[in-house]
């Protein structure tokens, strides 16, 4: 979505308009096995709007494997970076980072 960043759109003959704005996402590190989506989501909420939170489980298992994704405006995902990066959670410090393309 790169180039998108505050761009208007409008559906032809519509009259609907709606902003577009660049998303990034994060990887989210080191979580206590506890956090699931919903405390994911809420712990990334205070810096901005969280468009997506998920807590990555093991298939066999269901349990969490310790690491997330959020998706987030990219200015909110700036700030998210610089506040929750070593932030202690249930003990542990969180490894927060600009998400990798995922690999094929």
């Amino acid at each position: 979505m790169a180039g998108l960043r505050d761009r208007a759109v409008t559906a032809a003959g519509y009259g609907i308009t709606c902003e577009l704005s660049a998303m990034k996402k994060l990887y989210v590190g080191n979580l206590p096995w506890s956090v699931d989506d919903a405390e994911l989501r809420t712990m990334f909420e205070a810096m901005g709007a969280v468009h997506s939170a998920t807590v990555i489980a093991d298939r066999e298992t269901g349990r969490s494997r310790g690491f997330g994704f959020v998706e987030m405006d990219d200015d909110a995902a700036g700030k998210a970076i610089a506040e929750m990066n070593n932030k202690e959670v249930g003990g542990r410090p969180l490894r927060v980072s600009e998400a990798n393309d995922k690999r094929r």
